[in-house]
């Protein structure tokens, strides 16, 4: 009897370790403040990267798709250019691709390093504004949350949070 409630109750402990893994979701990728040095006068669109890039896998956590569109409201509620277009008829083209990521497997606390790869083109002229890389770490403690899965989702948002805030404060400095 006490074996049987003993395996129950670990089974349900190690259930609710696991869950809460989810995928991270856009709006919490999103900073909630910008440091800017100017804003743009021109228009932007994002396109995904092409190529190899297209199809290169983020972290078990983020979709490509939920960083891009995480990109594009940041670029709105940051205002550091005059519109988001998602037309392509935009003076810039904005693509951001994944290029390294690190995530632990387990752990009390999460860290999670992310490199993406932001370029920036005139569209009239193909000409590059800003082609950098730009790496963030954020680290989800145990207090943050308990279920490892909800960690390593935390630090992941975290992460691409704290890129997306980086990336938008490097195309504000910029001359255009």
């Amino acid at each position: 009897m006490n074996r049987t409630l003993f395996f129950l109750l670990g089974t349900a402990l190690f259930g609710g370790m696991l869950s809460g893994c989810s995928t991270a979701k856009p709006e919490a990728m999103v900073p909630t403040a910008f440091t800017l040095d100017h804003q743009q006068t021109c228009s932007v669109s994002v396109s995904p990267p092409k190529g190899k890039q297209a199809k290169a896998k983020w972290t078990s956590q983020i979709s490509a798709d939920a960083f891009l569109e995480a990109v594009v409201q940041s670029l709105q509620k940051s205002r550091v250019f005059a519109t988001v277009l998602k037309a392509s008829d935009a003076d810039y083209d904005l693509q951001v691709s994944y290029v390294n990521g690190d995530e632990p497997a387990f752990g009390f606390n999460m860290t999670v390093d992310l490199v993406t790869r932001w370029v920036l083109t005139r569209k009239s002229s193909g000409e590059t504004a800003l082609g950098e890389n730009v790496s963030t770490t954020y680290t989800a403690k145990m207090g943050d949350a308990f279920a490892g899965g909800t960690r390593l989702r935390l630090a992941n948002e975290g992460a691409a949070r704290e890129n997306i805030k980086e990336g938008i404060r490097r195309l504000s400095r910029l001359k255009l």
